[in-house]
């Protein structure tokens, strides 16, 4: 029999919210039910020993259900004991229900367990309890009422709304206090749910049904972001966690029914009736548990979810997509359907990408459990082409994301073979995380066991699974067809595929004799090898990816190390062989190179493999003796660095080699050139081809060891300057292709002697002068070859050389101590170089049949060469190398979007206004000017103003007023010099380079008048004083034209100045209007503040007045004497100010004393006229002494100090009237209280209904004054005064 004081049985105040499940039987499937939940949704936390006693004691044996008499008998021991489980929110003091979640510091199930006990000892304090923590979490400082729970929702919301302070609501700071919330809160109601039904407060039908759906239901649809967001949140979490529990229960009934079904089987001798009664009941309580959570998951799902999945705001709609996820994780029966699918796939079009990778994410939960299948198809069908088409969002993570997803999507066989060959080719896109996982899917796919059992069935049962993955590797890339970008095919597939780490496989798959590759495969696996071995020498990836952001651990370089030590270990042995085997292709033999730089070359000692190493650098020579290929050499070249840089044993014998190797190179070229010179008359003999062929490959490999090593004692300038300047002195003796290499090595020349200048290794005037002439040589024939020169491939080589070498040996020069050095081109050259860059940059030098034969490859080729060249140029203007003014034709293209050349354009612009912003606007003037002379000699002096050139100017001339930003004060100045210059330029009477029209009229206009359009794209970017200020534009502008000028400007040929100069004045007459109204509201709403203030003050004071009459004639007091008393006391509460103020008050009454009774008698008439009459008997004697008294004690109160600041208020607005209407109010009440007893009646005028028709308040003159617009404003008030 269970023991008597359960925890379901706790006394309460007011009804008990667990009635029903107190008085429900509890069973047996309750205990496993609950216990399954707590371990399932509440954690993997330790219950307390008393905690487990009250479970084991709530549990009723057999079915047994606790009667009424049973419940009164509880056990006072078991209170005593529940008394340490009081609630957290009592215990802590000040602390809130929020306070305590948000901090973290306290375990969330002592909580959670703590609010149910509050909620067992009083419902409606906890639940006013949890709805102020929702409405706290919201951000909102407002107080929840108990009466709230009882109105209406939406005033109380209404009421909330109205205390938020404003700012980032809890949920979306990123202040510290608030980091964990969002985390702590879910977790507090998922903790709160599970707790509440293992209690058996969840189906009270109070808590649940009655407080907190109803509650986020309402503030889920309220107007007010942090409400609507808040209680999205916790509904959507409720539903979670009853979708968990819901998921139990349903476990627990096909338990039971498998024990009801045992037990039913039984015979009846064998069969316990009391337990099958148990388990039938049992089945049926579940049953009934898990109908109500359905209904409350509807309920839910109806009122927020179907609302909220399409909120306005990313972030709610992006939670409503998160929380699906899990709830078709935790209840596959009954949320894994159609109905619930179809909104995850209306989101795939979602425009936040945050909601789209949420969505995917929640897909990638439903397609990762294998049992969801069949109830996918439908779906898969109908969004997958969406899903596939989402492998290529501009958003990287969502692109992954939908890789994975198709992936998991695989697996069922529902994408189709172009859906497949699509996501494959992103192993080669430049993002990384999406190539990644690209890489595990082609991996996945080319890998399977269905793939290689297939190609094992081809080449037969001897070959390896790493020979089998690396074939299928290599023909999946021949197929793709990009050939150049092994490395970000290596780079996507190293995480997914361990056969690019099989060093040896690789190796006997390129030195067998059985020839299982062709030609293109062994290229191809030579070329996957050379970035592999890149990849395990922990070289960064491909420049085009972006690289890791942080550093890597110490586990991550052990790793590293541990690789790069297997593969050099690996390949010392046979990269001697491959080379040799390999050598007659050029990029074979180029990516071995690469192989060798990527070693660790202390295995070389280690193994005792030195002479591998001599293997390798006789190999290495006979490639650079041999070679031919610029780029095969300077691979060489860096390859011999990198052996002779290495603190190794490698480096002696990798330096003696090297030093052989320069000896041969310089002897075989002063070979060659001594043959070549050896002519009549020292004529060059370099016309002959085979001559020509020897001369070049001898520069060539000297050129790539002169960039890498110094090789200055070899005194090669003078050999080297004979064939550059052969060359320039006689073009036809010397082959053009000979030039460019050699004009590299001169220059790479004399960029070593420079650095030995600089380290103090040469020194010497003779050293200096010498260097002096060698530049200065180089730099005339630079200027030369750019003249001489005609193929368009050697220029802009020429081009991009002549530019190193005027920013090498430029101004920065003089700030080490090297003046002399600096080279300063002339104009002439300048302007020269420039003219053959523009020619290269905005025109195409072939033919048109050409271009139509130009592939896509060669196209972007092309215009990579024209980049080059304009990179070039703006080196050179950036560096100040070069004027800006010649730069003009550049800026003049920056609006040829269809070049490719306009953000190099745009970014030029942008140094050279950073620059200097002076010289800016002059080269901008120059080039708009330079346009539109261009213009008027093409239209013989008559420009069109509707044709398109024009309209192309005008737009580039807006173009360059935009490149200036938004800050005008900054730009103040170079824009004001514009203006004027630009104005000049106007007006002038000179024609140009180019007679344009000629007339006879005096007054004709200038010639460039047409450019003040133009010039009127700049004014926007003036401010008010420079436009028409003392010193502005407009006065500028006005000082220029002459009389005769002035008094023709309103003819059609004076068009573009006559709008220039409006556009000026604008800015004035826009000012004065604006100097106007502020006047006129300045007045006016002065005159409406003394009106308001006036009106506020007469009926505080007539209120006043009818109570202290009221009150003073019950008690009998005189009306002077209260009269005499209230004004003292108001002195008291407010004295008047001293000083200048006062002194012009009275000064003010001592002009006015003369005429005071005159004016108080006319206001009093003027006052009371018109006024209701009421009938009081009085004494007429009595009545004019009254009066008397009255008036007298007025002029006392007017002359006195302790007049009210609100009195003399009143008689400053009111000029006309010495006296005020509230000394008027207090005069009659006087009267009437005091005469109130006389048996005399007479009409006298109540206070309490006046009207004013003698005075027109002021605001409603002004508002008169502005009606008609067309008068003055000063006539318009003097008339409404007259009136």
């Amino acid at each position: 029999m269970p023991r008597k004081g359960t925890r379901g049985s706790l006394s309460r105040q007011g009804p008990s919210p667990g009635t029903r499940a107190a008085t429900r039987s509890r069973s047996r499937a309750n205990q496993i039910a609950t216990e399954s939940l707590v371990e399932a949704a509440v954690g993997e936390e330790d219950t307390s020993r008393d905690e487990i006693e009250d479970m084991n004691e709530s549990v009723i044996d057999e079915s047994v259900e606790e009667t009424p008499s049973k419940l009164a008998n509880k056990s006072p021991t078991k209170k005593k004991r529940k008394a340490r489980h009081k609630s957290v929110v009592l215990v802590t003091g000040d602390k809130s229900l929020f306070d305590i979640v948000r901090d973290g510091s306290t375990s969330l199930s002592a909580v959670v367990n703590g609010w149910i006990d509050s909620y067992e000892a009083d419902r409606n304090f906890a639940a006013l309890e949890l709805i102020q923590f929702i409405v706290h979490c919201s951000g909102c400082q407002g107080e929840v009422t108990i009466d709230m729970l009882h109105d209406d929702m939406t005033e109380c919301i209404m009421t909330l709304t109205e205390k938020f302070s404003g700012g980032i609501y809890p949920l979306l700071s990123h202040s510290p206090a608030f980091r964990g919330l969002k985390a702590n809160v879910s977790e507090f109601v998922d903790r709160l749910m599970a707790e509440c039904h293992r209690r058996g407060v969840l189906f009270d039908e109070w808590l649940v049904t009655t407080v907190m759906m109803p509650w986020v239901t309402t503030l889920s649809a309220s107007q007010v972001r942090p409400f609507r967001h808040t209680a999205t949140l916790v509904a959507l979490k409720m539903t979670t966690a009853l979708a968990t529990i819901l998921t139990v229960i349903e476990q627990e009934i096909e338990k039971s029914q498998v024990q009801l079904g045992t037990e039913t089987r039984k015979s009846k001798s064998r069969r316990g009736s009391r337990k099958l009664e148990t388990l039938e009941g049992m089945v049926e309580e579940l049953k009934e548990h898990s109908e109500e959570l359905k209904e409350m998951i509807q309920q839910l799902v109806t009122s927020v979810f179907t609302h909220r999945y399409r909120d306005v705001k990313p972030e709610i709609r992006a939670l409503c997509m998160s929380e699906i996820g899990q709830w078709m994780d935790k209840s596959r029966s009954s949320f894994v359907r159609d109905e619930y699918l179809r909104y995850l796939g209306w989101c795939l079009h979602d425009t936040s990408p945050a909601v789209r990778l949420c969505v995917l994410q929640s897909l990638l939960t439903v397609y990762s459990n294998s049992v969801n299948g069949d109830n996918l198809k439908l779906f898969t069908s109908r969004f997958k082409a969406r899903i596939v088409a989402m492998t290529t969002d501009k958003d990287d993570n969502v692109a992954q994301h939908a890789v994975m997803l198709a992936e998991k999507m695989l697996e069922y066989e529902q994408l189709s073979a172009d859906d497949v060959e699509s996501v494959y080719q992103l192993v080669f896109c430049v993002s990384r995380v999406v190539s990644h996982a690209a890489g595990k899917f082609l991996a996945h796919q080319l890998l399977s066991d269905e793939q290689l059992d297939a190609r094992r069935e081809e080449l037969g049962d001897d070959v390896s699974d790493s020979e089998l993955h690396l074939i299928q590797l290599l023909e999946y890339f021949n197929e793709a067809g990009l050939h150049h970008h092994t490395e970000f095919y290596v780079d996507s597939l190293w995480n997914h595929c361990s056969a690019l780490k099989e060093w040896e496989t690789m190796t006997d798959m390129l030195l067998s004799e059985e020839r299982t590759l062709n030609g293109e495969q062994e290229r191809v696996l030579i070329d996957i090898m050379s970035s592999a071995a890149m990849r395990a020498a922990g070289k960064p990836p491909p420049t085009q990816r972006q690289p890791h952001k942080r550093p890597l651990t110490t586990k991550e370089r052990k790793v590293i190390e541990d690789e790069r030590r297997k593969m050099s270990s690996c390949m010392i042995a046979v990269l001697p062989q491959l080379m040799s085997k390999f050598g007659t292709v050029d990029e074979n033999v180029m990516n071995l190179i690469g192989v060798t730089k990527c070693l660790d070359l202390t295995r070389y000692t280690e193994l005792r493999r030195m002479v591998d190493m001599e293997s390798l650098l006789s190999e290495l020579t006979a490639v650079v003796v041999n070679g031919t290929e610029e780029k095969l050499l300077y691979e060489c070249a860096e390859t011999f660095q990198c052996l002779v840089s290495s603190d190794t044993p490698v480096q002696r014998k990798a330096e003696t080699a090297l030093s052989t190797l320069q000896d041969q190179l310089v002897a075989n070229f002063k070979d060659v050139m001594e043959n070549v010179t050896d002519g009549p008359d020292d004529a060059l003999g370099l016309t002959d081809e085979k001559t020509s062929f020897s001369v070049l490959c001898s520069i060539r490999r000297l050129t790539a060891f002169l960039r890498v090593f110094d090789m200055s004692h070899f005194h090669l300038f003078d050999d080297l300057d004979v064939i550059v300047g052969g060359y320039c002195k006689d073009s036809e003796s010397v082959s053009s292709e000979l030039v460019v290499p050699a004009t590299t090595a001169l220059f790479a020349v004399l960029m070593r002697e420079t650095q030995r200048v600089k380290d103090g290794v040469s020194t010497g005037k003779n050293a200096l002068t010498h260097l002096k002439r060698c530049i200065e040589s180089l730099g005339s024939n630079f200027d030369t070859m750019l003249q001489t020169i005609d193929d368009p491939e050697l220029q802009r080589q020429i081009l991009v050389l002549f530019t190193e070498f005027m920013i090498a040996f430029g101004q920065h020069l003089r700030m080490k101590g090297l003046s002399s050095l600096v080279y300063m081109s002339s104009d002439s050259t300048q302007h020269r170089f420039l003219s053959v860059a523009c020619r290269h940059i905005f025109s195409d030098d072939e033919d048109a049949e050409k271009q139509d034969d130009r592939d896509e490859l060669h196209e972007s080729e092309f215009l990579d060469a024209k980049r080059r060249v304009l990179g070039a140029v703006i080196k050179l203007v950036v560096y100040q190398v070069v004027d800006m003014k010649f730069a003009t034709p550049i800026f003049a293209e920056c609006l040829n979007h269809k070049s490719g050349l306009s953000d190099l354009i745009k970014v030029f612009m942008n140094k050279c206004r950073d620059l200097d912003k002076q010289y800016y606007v002059e080269t901008l003037l120059v080039t708009l000017q330079q346009r539109f002379e261009l213009l008027m000699d093409n239209s013989s002096g008559d420009i069109d103003t509707s044709s398109d050139s024009w309209k192309e100017v005008k737009e580039l001339a807006h173009h360059f007023a935009l490149t200036f930003g938004t800050d005008l004060i900054k730009i103040r100045e170079p824009m004001v010099k514009l203006h004027r210059k630009g104005i000049e330029y106007s007006l002038s009477k000179e024609l140009g380079h180019s007679q344009r029209y000629a007339s006879d009229d005096r007054y004709a206009p200038p010639p460039n008048l047409l450019f003040f359009d133009l010039l009127a794209k700049f004014t926007f970017k003036l401010i008010k004083i420079d436009k028409a200020g003392p010193k502005g534009v407009l006065g500028y502008l006005d000082r220029l034209l002459s009389r005769e000028m002035q008094d023709h400007m309103v003819e059609a040929d004076f068009r573009p100045l006559r709008e220039y100069r409006m556009n000026l004045q604008a800015a004035q007459q826009q000012e004065a209007e604006k100097d106007r109204s502020k006047k006129a509201s300045r007045r006016s709403g002065v005159q409406s503040k003394r009106k308001r203030a006036s009106d506020a003050t007469r009926v505080e004071e007539n209120k006043m007045d009818k109570d202290e009459s009221r009150v003073h004639a019950e008690d009998g007091e005189t009306a002077n004497g209260w009269l005499h008393r209230r004004e003292v006391a108001s002195a008291k509460k407010k004295p008047a100010k001293k000083g200048k103020r006062e002194s012009q008050k009275t000064v003010k009454r001592r002009r006015g004393t003369n005429s005071s009774a005159a004016k108080r008698k006319k206001v009093g008439e003027q006052t009371y006229n018109g006024v209701k009459e009421t009938s009081v008997e009085m004494d007429s004697s009595l009545v004019e002494k009254s009066r008397l008294s009255g008036e007298e004690e007025m002029d006392r109160s007017h002359g006195s100090s302790l007049d009210t600041p609100t009195r003399r208020k009143t008689r400053q607005r009111h000029p006309t009237a010495e006296m005020s209407e509230s000394d008027l109010d207090l005069l009659e009440s006087d009267i009437g209280s005091e005469l109130e007893s006389s048996p005399i009646k007479m009409k006298i005028r109540s206070p309490q209904k006046r009207t004013r028709r003698s005075y027109k308040p002021l605001p409603n003159l002004f508002e008169e004054v502005k009606a008609n617009s067309d008068e003055d404003s000063d006539s318009q008030l003097a008339k409404a005064f007259d009136d």
